[in-house]
């Protein structure tokens, strides 16, 4: 029985926001990095890092933030 309590909280976890927009992250940097592309794109390819990135970094100060208006705020602006 506690096995399958820790499957499923194991499970329950992938599901965090702020460890799925930490791996959605990582995945689209190794992306990025494992592509040979043209000088031309560079520019599309940097925005689409920081774009990236700054979904966590949105979902974290929103998080931190005193009231739910404030949440619903930040998690509206971070998608």
């Amino acid at each position: 029985m506690e096995d399958s309590i820790n499957i499923l909280e194991e499970e329950q976890a992938v599901y965090n926001i702020k460890h799925r927009a930490f791996y959605f992250s990582k995945d689209i940097v190794k992306m990025i990095g494992a592509l040979k592309f043209d000088r031309i794109y560079f520019s599309l390819f940097e925005q689409l890092i920081r774009s990236a990135t700054s979904i966590g970094a949105n979902l974290v100060e929103g998080l931190a933030g005193s009231s739910k208006k404030g949440l619903f705020k930040v998690l509206y602006h971070s998608s």
